[in-house]
């Protein structure tokens, strides 16, 4: 005997999953919010002290709010005196949305400035915090609540987290923006075709405002969107023609957004320093990935490279010219990047951390996603593996 199910229950049923989401989403949120305000009190003494990483360019655009600067005025690196003059030093390597926002809003407000950027750090905290609540309630729909906490857990105890997320500068919760959007959104993007223009247009407009506050991982942030992608593709065994026509027609939308970017911060450097603003760009771009490069950045890659033991073969393959010391500089850097710290969690009492490498974590991962492969990963984490391989037996 078949029993057909009452459409009645159906309602009752996303509605108890609906609500089951957002009491997930809402435990992310608080878990990742209190962790990373414990790194901001416990962690790092920079990060309480300078507001993160860089985030002086910001606080000299509020230093200099006196100066009635155009409201578009760019980031400040600071000053120096010419003939007994303060000339103010721009950093025309970004648009500076995040300081245009922050400088204008602390103006409009009549809010002292400090107490400005001490806010909008913790805004922009809550911010990412709100990004990884959304990303980590979707993603423990595919492999469980466990994971997805876990998952959860190791970005709060994360140092670099904290160290962007309280940034004024680097506004990070924008370096996650269009992979979430993707992740969240690309099933509806494949099923119903009237959304997509609005899908393409929100990965062009999230990719457009992060350029606006800074080029930096703007590669890997375009190319993030691959993975939701893939993932739903795999999910349903579609790997096809369409998932290769989605991919370029999503990092097309991308490439738009970093393009329209580039023309808004051109305009920007035309209009306040009558010069050529993509020439200017153009330069800069040259500058910072090292196709030209100033005295003072030749001097820190040579002095690191100097610095290392005579004999060791990065030295050896510079003075032998097999390589060139920026090449040898990107080598050093890449295996120097695993000695740094992965997670770390604040000895509230000691004021010392318990931390772990970058390097430990990636072996640690690599073990585990071994143990995925071959299925022994069962023993430990049925519910896991069930739910991401959809095979339960």
């Amino acid at each position: 005997m078949t029993t057909v199910q009452s459409s009645k229950v159906m309602p009752k049923v996303k509605t108890q999953q609906h609500r089951s989401s957002f009491f997930t989403g809402i435990i992310f949120l608080f878990i990742i919010f209190s962790l990373l305000e414990i790194n901001f009190l416990f962690s790092s003494n920079s990060i309480k002290s300078n507001l993160g990483s860089d985030s002086f360019l910001i606080l000299n655009r509020l230093y200099y709010l006196t100066e009635n600067l155009n409201a578009f005025y760019p980031l400040i690196v600071g000053s120096h005196l010419v003939n007994g003059q303060n000339i103010i030093v721009p950093y025309m390597s970004q648009l500076g949305l995040q300081g245009v926002i922050i400088s204008n809003s602390t103006q409009l407000l009549h809010i002292d400035p400090l107490l400005s950027a001490f806010t909008f750090s913790h805004i922009f905290v809550l911010i990412l915090s709100l990004v990884f609540a959304i990303l980590f309630t979707s993603l423990s729909k595919y492999f469980g609540f466990f994971p997805s906490l876990i998952g959860i857990l190791l970005l709060g105890f994360s140092p670099w987290i904290a160290l962007f997320g309280f940034s004024l500068y680097w506004t990070a919760f924008l370096l996650f923006i269009p992979f979430t959007i993707c992740w969240f959104f690309y099933p509806y993007f494949v099923e119903n075709q009237k959304s997509r223009p609005f899908f393409i247009f929100a990965i062009a407009l999230s990719v457009c405002l992060k350029c606006l506050c800074g080029y930096e991982y703007i590669t890997n942030v375009i190319l993030s969107c691959i993975v939701p992608i893939y993932f739903h593709h795999f999910q349903n065994k579609s790997l096809n023609k369409q998932f290769i026509k989605n991919t370029i027609i999503i990092l097309g939308a991308g490439v738009l957004g970093f393009i329209a970017a580039i023309g808004i911060h051109s305009l920007q450097l035309s209009l306040i320093f009558n010069t050529n603003g993509l020439e200017l760009i153009a330069q800069r771009a040259k500058d910072r990935t090292g196709v030209t490069l100033a005295i003072p950045d030749r001097l820190y890659i040579n002095n690191s490279i100097n610095n290392l033991p005579e004999n060791s073969w990065i030295n050896q393959a510079v003075q032998n010219n097999w390589i060139s010391p920026v090449i040898a500089f990107g080598i050093l850097s890449f295996f120097k990047y695993f000695s740094f710290s992965a997670a770390e969690i604040p000895n509230i009492l000691q004021n010392k951390n318990t931390s772990i490498s970058i390097g430990t974590f990636t072996l640690v991962s690599l073990f585990l996603l071994l143990l995925l492969r071959f299925k022994l990963i069962k023993l430990v984490l049925p519910n896991f593996t069930c739910k991401a391989n959809s095979n339960c037996e």
